[in-house]
């Protein structure tokens, strides 16, 4: 997060799937319906297969903290 540039007075929103963005309600409720596909794919076992060297373990966020609000 320290290697960013951006406005301080727009907050960031960091979700558990590492992904960074403003914090706006449209990309709260993108975050949302990404990470619920991301999560089905990954019960599934096609997130894995997909991503290949790609893939990159993370938890349900049900189960960790709520998403990080950085500014």
């Amino acid at each position: 997060m320290d290697k960013l540039s951006y406005d301080p007075q727009s907050p960031l929103l960091e979700s558990y799937d590492r992904l960074t963005c403003h914090n706006t309600e449209a990309n709260r409720q993108f975050l949302s319906r990404l990470s619920a596909q991301m999560k089905g794919l990954k019960e599934a076992g096609l997130y894995e297969q997909l991503a290949g060297q790609l893939y990159v373990e993370f938890e349900d966020p049900a189960s960790t903290a709520e998403p990080s609000l950085l500014n």
